[in-house]
This record gives C-alpha cells, structure tokens and sequence, in this order.
C-alpha cells in the first residue's frame, strides 16, 4: 500500500509540474528517426521559368504555385475570356477546356504539404518537359 502511494504521490508531482505555468524553458531536446519523402518537381511542358515563388527551406502546402512560365499570365487571360463567353455560348466548352490545361501547365504546382531542401532552376532557364 505504501508503494501506491509514492506511485500516485510522484504522479501528482510530475502532473503538476507539467502544468506549471514556467516560462524559463527556452529549448527542448528529442531524439529519434527523421524520415524524409523527396519529391522532384518538374514542368508539364518545356518552357523559359519566369518567376519562382519559394525559397529553399520555405514551407509549402498542397496544391501552391512553385513557379510560372512565361507564358502564363498570357494563358491566365486566356482562359479568363474563355469563362467569361462560356454560359453565353461565346466559346465551345472544348475550347474552354483547353485553355485551363494550357494555363495549368504554364505553372508548377506542389504536389504534397513539404518545406523546399534544394532549387536547381533559377527564373530566365529553359526547362524541358518534366525537368
């Protein structure tokens, strides 16, 4: 009986310590395995990068712009035309279908939530296809 209650009694201690309001801790240490998943990130299409929008060690979500090509704003307008004259019957929904995928591949998407390790391009380079 006694041990219980040097058991319950520690309990206590470590649960109010833990929930103590100390504002001196200024670091933590741990120690394990750090898995890292690389992915290589490419253009659809071959084209001049225009802008890059991360830096190396940035964090990035799902789905966020990595980079455009040069001819992306152009595309963008494009298929901006191209929604506006759909319900009006201004343009086929084939021709609306294409300009999104041309703008689509005039930018580089991230494909997963991640932070940027390493850039190999810099803005003004010619890229091939899914280089």
């Amino acid at each position: 009986m006694r041990k219980k209650g040097y058991v319950i009694f520690g309990f206590i201690v470590v649960l109010l310590t833990g929930c103590s309001s100390r504002k001196d801790i200024t670091s933590l240490t741990f120690s394990g395995t750090l898995e890292i998943e690389e992915h290589s990130l490419g253009a659809p299409v071959s084209g001049r990068i225009k802008d890059i929008l991360v830096e190396e060690g940035q964090g990035v979500k799902a789905g966020q712009p990595i980079a455009f090509l040069e001819h992306y704003e152009q595309a963008k307008r494009d298929f901006e035309r191209s929604e506006a004259l759909l319900d009006s019957g201004g343009v086929s929904r084939e021709q609306y279908e294409h300009d999104r995928q041309t703008m689509d591949d005039q930018q580089i998407l991230s494909p997963i939530d991640g932070v940027v390790l390493l850039k190999v391009r810099e803005s003004g380079e010619v890229v091939a296809a899914g280089a």
